[in-house]
């Protein structure tokens, strides 16, 4: 298994990284590339200056269309020509997306170099790996840099001089009730010209916060896709259970219609898995003569549906994801189906409590979920939950 590390390339290019220890808190190296761990799952965070963060409003439905879109939308608040911009996105839900902007050129240079760019699996500002602060901001300001994550979890990084004109301007336009400041070494606080509580936190290296948050927080937004994305794909966990949570997602985006339950049972990675993994390919690609190796063959359909469809919908696999994590004993999956950004679950269980409370769970982190349809069906409680990003 890969041993994730947050690595920091700073503007003169020299790196820093966190590796995370059993012990809950890590260590922080300095060097070069090559003294990085060789097997390291790299989260790579650059410097914010370098990359716009903005939420916007879009009509355009399809992915191809919010590519060809979002360019000329932004266009009027940008100083470069848009052919020479990347503009990475992610839905947040219908019609609105969150989108960074960067130079093209630097994602070359901030890609260079590496005896493996498919390691580095998340590419993302320096601001993004800061926890976000509930109706406030979090601040860590470090020798001449300040980085800021607002609420609506963009941010900015600045230097220190330019802090209080930039703090409050934002500030005129959605003032924070509560501030969150982590001051490395000697760094002190700019004043601030509004009353807002601030909780300070005095930190020895800024990647005592930002190594830990890189690797908690998956990114809002990753740098790595569409023409920067690995060659290869990763996430969380063992391997098996990455190419089946991006099976997941590509055959759900497609309305294959893997159920649930069956992807719940591969995050045990027990004995059974092979066995789990054959039924579930016949049963999804019924023209299947002869199966081998499931995972191999899986793996190989997916990827010629992901080439048919263009491109994998990251949506269903963040929704996934969430739904993994807030399920509990007691609930049984009936059928899964995901359209237009929305996944429609159908389960049962001994009580409606135990339905609605996952969908205070899936609420709790963020997943908008409503209550579909409930009825009562032999003593048990059968019902469906609409379940999108928030």
């Amino acid at each position: 298994m890969s041993q994730p590390i947050t690595v920091r390339r700073h503007e003169d290019g020299h790196l820093e990284w966190f590796v995370p220890d059993s012990a809950g808190s890590g260590r922080i190296h300095r060097g070069s590339v090559d003294d990085l761990p060789p097997d390291g799952e790299l989260h790579l965070l650059v410097p914010g200056e370098r990359v716009l963060c903005r939420r916007v409003e879009t009509p355009a439905r399809s992915e191809r269309e919010l590519a060809r879109a979002l360019p000329y939308q932004l266009e009027d608040e940008l100083a470069q020509d848009i052919e020479d911009l990347f503009f990475a996105f992610r839905r947040e839900g219908r019609g609105r997306v969150r989108v960074l902007i960067t130079e093209q050129r630097l994602m070359q240079a901030w890609l260079d170099g590496w005896p493996d760019t498919d390691a580095i699996v998340d590419l993302r500002p320096d601001y993004l790996a800061l926890p976000m602060t509930p109706d406030g901001w979090t601040l860590l300001i470090e020798d001449e840099r300040l980085l800021l994550r607002t609420a609506d979890g963009c941010g900015t990084s600045i230097e220190a001089s330019l802090a209080q004109p930039v703090l409050h301007g934002l500030a005129e336009r959605q003032p924070p009730q509560h501030i969150t400041a982590h001051l490395v070494g000697e760094a002190s606080l700019p004043p601030f010209p509004w009353p807002v509580a601030v909780d300070e936190h005095r930190q020895p290296h800024a990647l005592a916060v930002l190594g830990p948050g890189a690797l908690e927080e998956p990114a809002p937004v990753n740098l790595r896709q569409g023409p920067w994305a690995p060659a290869r794909r990763h996430g969380r966990g063992s391997p098996a259970q990455a190419r089946l949570a991006l099976a997941a997602a590509i055959v759900l985006a497609l309305g294959l219609g893997l159920r649930l339950a069956d992807l719940l049972a591969y995050r045990s990675a027990n004995q059974q898995a092979m066995q789990e993994m054959v039924r579930i390919y016949r049963e999804t690609f019924p023209d299947a003569r002869r199966v081998v190796n499931p995972r191999v063959q899986l793996a190989q359909r997916l990827k010629a549906l992901e080439s048919a469809s263009g491109q994998a919908d990251d949506r269903a696999l963040g929704l996934l994801d969430a739904l993994a994590r807030a399920w509990q004993p007691g609930l049984e999956p009936v059928s899964l189906q995901y359209r237009e950004g929305r996944l429609e679950l159908r389960l049962a269980a001994d009580s409606l409590s135990r339905i609605e409370a996952l969908r205070k769970r899936l609420q709790e982190k963020g997943v908008n979920t409503s209550l579909a349809s409930a009825s009562n069906e032999g003593g048990r409680t059968r019902a469906t939950l609409r379940i999108e990003a928030g």
